[in-house]
């Protein structure tokens, strides 16, 4: 039994302790003696007289082992957090009373916390997947809001893109794009697609009315052509025609002469 005992026999050297108790210049200190899965602080004040002399020592002994379990839980809840890990939420089993309001103060603080921030990703999750989901409904404050209204500008951003793109796919390039600001190299890109998507098609329209054109001189000539090779044909009749009568002469001229 403890009762009656002094606290000197949970001291390995009690001197120790009391030299640090005789001498008020060591003083306050504070120290933690763990029994039987219990901690206790033991802190050591100074008291003075009136007249400035060190009269005694007042010594405070507390109970520190529920103190120390809260401890721990916020200690766990803090290193979750340096983690990423911002579902977890302290525990309040084995808790007293008198702290456990506190842990749930600081489970409703990470509920406050990871619920936008958990919103948001997901936004953001599925516009990098190719969704161009509806903007963000919500009531949040501050710089939460700030992350809200973030994310929404975001979807507004990638609606616009998808527009330029479904437009263009449509065969529809008369369209303008305006840059967002002076680094937006996204719009700054997309305006310089259309302006080359619309010179090669002027290119192609420029190639189609040359081939018409080449086309139709090409025809005026195979028909020129056609016409003077008909021309020609009808002064090589002629000439055998002629041949043929001179021919006819020369042999009637013959059988003139022989008779």
């Amino acid at each position: 039994s403890v009762l009656g005992q002094c606290i000197d026999i949970y001291h390995r050297d009690p001197s120790h302790q009391k030299r640090l108790l005789e001498d008020p210049s060591s003083m306050p200190f504070e120290t933690a003696v763990q029994i039987d899965g219990m901690r206790w602080m033991f802190r050591a004040m100074p008291v003075y007289g009136s007249d400035g002399e060190h009269i005694g020592t007042a010594m405070e002994i507390t109970d520190d082992t529920e103190r120390i379990s809260y401890s721990r839980e916020v200690d766990g809840v803090i290193a979750a957090i340096e983690r990423g890990e911002l579902g977890h939420r302290a525990s309040l089993e084995g808790i007293s009373e008198e702290f456990q309001p506190m842990l749930q103060s600081i489970n409703s603080i990470l509920e406050f916390i990871t619920a936008p921030t958990r919103t948001s990703t997901d936004f953001v999750r599925r516009i990098a997947q190719g969704e161009v989901p509806e903007q963000l409904h919500h009531d949040w404050q501050g710089d939460f809001k700030l992350l809200g209204d973030g994310v929404n500008a975001l979807i507004v951003s990638f609606e616009q893109i998808v527009h330029i793109v479904e437009e263009s796919a449509d065969g529809i390039l008369a369209i303008d794009v305006q840059n967002r600001s002076e680094r937006d190299t996204v719009m700054r890109s997309m305006r310089r697609m259309i302006d080359d998507l619309n010179a090669a098609l002027l290119q192609v329209n420029q190639g189609s009315s040359d081939i018409a054109a080449n086309g139709s001189q090409v025809s005026d000539s195979a028909r020129s052509v056609a016409e003077n090779a008909t021309r020609a044909a009808a002064s090589i009749e002629q000439m055998s025609s002629s041949m043929e009568v001179l021919a006819a002469q020369t042999q009637q001229n013959a059988a003139s002469a022989l008779e």
